[in-house]
């Protein structure tokens, strides 16, 4: 399949660019966050652009996210016994993985109106209620597995790691509904460490990155029933994965087999109902929502899609030309080689679905 694969990566490449132009549109929204930030009167706040656009993606519809982070008060993790330094104690500790509880240990951060606001008593003192504002915090303890875990591939690198981890990350006014508190509870955010981890991916790898967001969304999600259960985070977490683990050559003669990995590893998430968070393993983000009949049916649509293999990708506008490879090989274009004439006949000798090889 190397010259299919040659033939979409450029296609995608026409579409999106080269790497410098990706880079360049990356810097208009950093130059963005940077202007806003040096000026005065932002009241404390700090702008991070967040989003597909701000990762250099330019499809239609993309997302673009401004996070508006308050900076003007310490934070630390509640970690074991240690001594917790800062105004703000970010506490983990019984409550479900990936969220925690804000406590406040400092009463002077409550001079400020935009604190008083969201503050709320609790038998166990003063917690902020996770419905007003985010703010920065230093790497939290439940991440901490990330930090020291096995890369084959040395992906991302031991530089890349100690920024992330320096850098901190964040923590947002989304809530646990399942929680009896849940309005006590926020969510820890790595949106500023994924948007590094993008821009460290080799051009192939960004437009696999593209590739399965427009899979997503003209084809997965043409589908009513199983519309909006998938959300193209999880494919972005799966691309993480997969960069990190998978023994994979990432550059445009293997395209295919680079796009139906990241595929193969979504089918057995939801085979599995499982996907874990790339920086928190132990927060299975489809929890709640992508199992039971509606996990069921999904794993089905994805598997007949997984059988389709290239028609299914034809589905997408900017790809519909690969329907010509399913007309007989005699009148499909060339140059074709044997392997992927013989593919034509029988597409299901690529795509047969073998969840059980995988870990």
């Amino acid at each position: 399949m190397e010259n299919i694969s040659v033939m979409i990566w450029n296609h995608l490449f026409k579409i999106f660019g080269t790497a410098e132009e990706v880079y360049v549109r990356r810097q208009q929204f950093q130059l963005m966050d940077l202007i806003f930030n040096r000026m005065k009167e932002h009241g404390g706040f700090i702008l991070i652009s967040i989003g597909s656009k701000a990762e250099g993606l330019n499809i239609e519809g993309s997302d673009l996210d401004f996070m508006f982070v308050f900076n003007k008060v310490s934070v630390d993790c509640l970690n074991g016994d240690s001594v917790s330094h800062g105004d703000i104690i970010i506490d983990t500790n019984n409550i479900k993985p990936g969220f925690a509880r804000l406590n406040c240990q400092d009463m002077s951060c409550l001079s400020n109106t935009f604190f008083t606001a969201a503050v709320t008593e609790t038998k166990n003192g003063i917690a902020f209620s996770s419905l007003l504002f985010r703010h920065i915090l230093t790497w939290p303890v439940v991440a901490a597995e990330w930090i020291h875990r096995y890369r084959g591939n040395n992906w991302p690198s031991r530089d890349l790691i100690t920024e992330i981890v320096r850098n901190g990350c964040l923590i947002v006014p989304i809530w646990n509904p399942e929680a009896q508190d849940s309005f006590m509870q926020w969510r820890i955010s790595f949106s500023v460490a994924e948007k590094k981890l993008v821009y460290s991916m080799n051009h192939t790898e960004f437009l696999c990155y593209a590739l399965l967001k427009l899979y997503l969304k003209h084809v997965v999600n043409s589908h009513h029933r199983v519309k909006k259960l998938l959300c193209s985070y999880f494919l972005k977490t799966c691309l993480f994965y997969c960069i990190e683990e998978e023994d994979i050559t990432w550059n445009k003669n293997n395209f295919l087999d680079c796009f139906w990995t990241c595929f193969r590893r979504i089918i057995k998430w939801v085979r599995d109902e499982y996907c874990p968070n790339f920086f928190i393993k132990e927060n299975n983000m489809f929890e709640g929502n992508i199992c039971g009949d509606k996990g069921r049916l999904l794993f089905t649509y994805l598997s007949e899609l997984y059988d389709e293999g290239l028609l299914s990708l034809s589905r997408i506008p900017c790809l519909a030309w690969l329907q010509c490879f399913f007309m007989t090989p005699e009148v499909a274009p060339s140059p074709l080689t044997d392997v992927e004439k013989e593919y034509i006949c029988d597409r299901r000798t690529l795509l047969d679905l073998e969840v059980d090889e995988f870990p």
